[in-house]
């Protein structure tokens, strides 16, 4: 009943005309998009198809929302001065090829703005993302259960179906999140022997990152790139010296390959645990205006601190459209209004 309720309210309450009215009296929050792999219409092996992504552009076009640029954000954050009505922005993380022939054509035929997050040595054919290689094991494997000990804590995962397949890559990937940057190798090896799978050099087909070419064509599409490390290692995990080579060598690729990357970096998994002080005056050091998280609420332009630049949160882009348009309009913003009453 309660899902019936809200699939009638949210588009009533999201109508131009209702929407309007609540942000003159209410105040709006800006949200900034991720997403990550996107798929053909049809297929089912996770990520968004450009359909449901046409469906999103297409409701902010008809409800009298602004596309912008991450970059307009930033520099309005640091001005203090004003957006147009109702922004919303949209990013991409890693660099993943779908992204370029799947999702890019569909922000250009709505003449919106995206920035893609590019893993420069991914992008360099020299390496693939820890984290999909967990993908690719646990996807593979053809064992109905695994058992690993890694750290010395033994671990159990059934993988007889879809839903406990994906349940183990999530497990997988957060035990991984909390290991030193060194450990990860030898982590990965663990779970491959133990589900029996060989995870080849070259990224596979399913994993595959678009190439430079490609991205220097975007750019004159209104596609924009900054920055996502150099090999998707999480920073807090890092030395000192590894985490800032991470961060100034990534940009030095993009400046080096491309005409107009942009200044903006991405955290690795994103969480408040995975980022902060030191990570903060890197960044300002080699210049960057600011970066972004995954902590999921929207971008408050009443934040006057200069940290808050460097931390920027970012809702996923939702499967479900009624999420999709609770998140990109006043309905939000209220409701967390209420909830920090």
């Amino acid at each position: 009943m309660k899902k019936r309720l809200k699939k009638f309210l949210i588009p009533m309450l999201a109508s131009q005309s209702v929407s309007d009215l609540a942000t003159r009296l209410l105040g709006y929050g800006i949200p900034v998009f991720m997403m990550h792999r996107f798929v053909s219409d049809g297929a089912d092996n996770g990520g968004h198809t450009p359909d449901f992504l046409r469906r999103c552009l297409q409701f902010l076009k008809n409800n009298g929302h602004t596309f912008v640029s991450l970059e307009e954000v930033m520099i309005a954050l640091q001005r203090r001065t004003p957006l147009p009505d109702k922004p919303v922005v949209f990013t991409m993380d890693d660099g993943f090829i779908d992204q370029a022939t799947l999702a890019a054509p569909v922000f250009s035929e709505f003449n919106c703005p995206a920035t893609i997050f590019l893993i420069s040595g991914m992008i360099d054919g020299k390496l693939w993302p820890w984290d999909d290689k967990v993908a690719y094991i646990i996807k593979n494997s053809t064992h109905e259960t695994i058992e690993i000990t890694i750290d010395k804590d033994k671990h159990s995962f059934t993988l007889d179906s879809e839903q406990n397949i994906y349940n183990a890559i999530s497990s997988i990937q957060n035990i991984i999140k909390t290991m030193q940057g060194e450990s990860i190798t030898e982590s990965l090896q663990i779970i491959a022997d133990a589900a029996k799978v060989a995870v080849p050099v070259v990224a596979p087909d399913d994993y595959q990152p678009m190439t430079w070419d490609m991205a220097r064509s975007l750019e004159n599409k209104g596609i924009s790139f900054s920055p996502h490390t150099v090999s998707h290692r999480i920073l807090s995990k890092l030395t000192e010296e590894d985490a800032e080579f991470e961060i100034r060598c990534s940009w030095r690729r993009l400046k080096d390959e491309l005409s107009s990357p942009v200044p903006i970096f991405c955290y690795p998994t994103g969480r408040v645990a995975d980022f902060g002080k030191r990570e903060i005056e890197f960044l300002k050091r080699n210049k960057f205006i600011g970066a972004v998280s995954t902590v999921p609420t929207f971008v408050n332009m009443e934040n006057t601190s200069t940290e808050y630049l460097y931390s920027l949160p970012r809702y996923g882009l939702p499967d479900n459209f009624n999420d999709f348009i609770q998140y990109c309009t006043w309905i939000e913003y209220a409701k967390s209004k209420l909830l920090n009453r």
